[in-house]
Parts: structure tokens; C-alpha cells; sequence
């Protein structure tokens, strides 16, 4: 059984002739190039943020735990209100 064949994609010979009647594989392949180029590109988007990533990360994060202290409820276990800011 030869690597890179009809055979070893465990599959009968009909199935494999219908797939390339109906453009099967011919899709597969498109797929499978508009994923790699997808993971190319969104590699080549954030690799320059490297440097800057953990700075506005850092204070994304801050910014979200600062509203989420404002904006909650009462606490649920002794139910007082939370300190105005």
C-alpha cells in the first residue's frame, strides 16, 4: 500500500471515482489551501504584535475587571451592595 494514493485513504475504488466525478477532491483541496493560507496570514498578522501584545493586553484586561467592579450586583452570599466607586 503505497503512501499518498486511493489506497491509503482507507476508501473502495467507486467512492474514490465518484469523489473525482462530482469534484469532491477537487474541493478538499481548495479547502484545505484557504486553511493553510488562513493560519499563513493570521500568523503574518500577530507576529508583529509580539511586542506590544502584553502592554494593551495587560490593560485590556484591567479596563474589563475595572467595569465588571462597577456594573455588579449585590453579593450573593452576605447580599451587601458593592462600594460606589
Amino acid at each position: 500500500m503505497a503512501v499518498g494514493t486511493r489506497h491509503s485513504l482507507g476508501i473502495d475504488d467507486a467512492s474514490f471515482a465518484e469523489g473525482r466525478r462530482n469534484g469532491l477532491w477537487a474541493f478538499g483541496a481548495l479547502l484545505a489551501g484557504v486553511a493553510a493560507a488562513s493560519g499563513v496570514r493570521t500568523l503574518g498578522l500577530t507576529r508583529r504584535w509580539g511586542e506590544r501584545w502584553p502592554r494593551w493586553g495587560l490593560a485590556l484586561a484591567a479596563a474589563t475587571w475595572a467595569y465588571h467592579l462597577c456594573r455588579r450586583g449585590p453579593c450573593a452570599t452576605c447580599a451587601t451592595q458593592p462600594v460606589p466607586a
